[in-house]
């Protein structure tokens, strides 16, 4: 794991979270919420990987994250995307000059 950006990290042992869990149970329905929707976006990821060319990927990317270009290196987004940074580089070359 790496941080890009400053950042606070807290931990919870297992047994600290799971006597959370019993004494205070709308964390139960938090976590229940958390877990579904990272299943969610997993799946959804994992189809967008296998059923949309780059240029759409790319376009998704940037819909979602606008900023994602002044905080996160390109190789890194490049592997996010599934592309090499030849491609990311492609991409975005051939949407600046269509725009």
């Amino acid at each position: 794991m790496e941080a890009l950006e400053d950042s606070e990290v807290l931990q919870i042992s297992r047994k600290g979270w799971d006597t959370i869990l019993a004494e205070v149970p709308v964390f139960m329905r938090y976590q229940l919420l958390i877990m579904e929707n990272n299943l969610v976006s997993t799946q959804n990821r994992f189809i967008e990987s296998i059923s949309t060319d780059a240029r759409a990927k790319y376009e998704n990317l940037l819909a979602s994250f606008p900023d994602i270009f002044q905080r996160v290196p390109q190789y890194m987004i490049a592997s996010y995307l599934g592309m090499s940074r030849e491609t990311l580089s492609r991409v975005r070359r051939h949407l600046g000059e269509d725009r």
